[in-house]
């Protein structure tokens, strides 16, 4: 058996929960595992620590009272969904990703209409000034300044 096992084991073990057979393996691991021999030493001191107090007594008007609040507000949250879950009810995992990537690629493919539309007017205002610039002023006659 090894550690892993033992270590989720070991509250089952301390409690004596475990069937004879797997308790007798993991008792036989601790006699050689110093690591989980320690570990069982530490559950057993908790377990007895948490034996030796004495649980506060409670009245049953407060525990009923208790208990009628908690209900209230279980029912009073089930009355009252919050929009998020009233959407959630009608959609599954999938049907939420597949709108999530569909809603991811409609915004990608604005982004880059809104880039490539700034960039080619960028281009058309660059190619009018050349053009501007290069184009020979005529003067009210009709003739050309060069």
């Amino acid at each position: 058996m090894n550690c892993r096992r033992v270590e989720k084991l070991m509250p089952l073990f301390v409690e004596d929960d475990l069937q004879p057979a797997l308790a007798t393996r993991i008792a036989s691991h601790l006699e050689w595992c110093g690591k989980c021999n320690w570990l069982a030493d530490d559950y057993k001191e908790s377990q007895s620590w948490l034996r030796a107090s004495t649980p506060p007594e409670f009245d049953r008007a407060l525990l009923d009272s208790v208990k009628n609040g908690a209900l209230a507000q279980i029912v009073a949250s089930k009355q009252r969904p919050s929009r998020w879950a009233a959407f959630a009810e009608h959609w599954n995992r999938r049907q939420v990703f597949a709108l999530s990537a569909a809603a991811l690629i409609i915004v990608g493919a604005l982004v880059i209409y809104v880039y490539q539309t700034r960039v080619r007017d960028s281009r058309n205002i660059e190619a009018e000034t050349k053009v501007a610039t290069e184009v020979p002023q005529v003067n009210r006659e009709g003739n050309s300044r060069d």
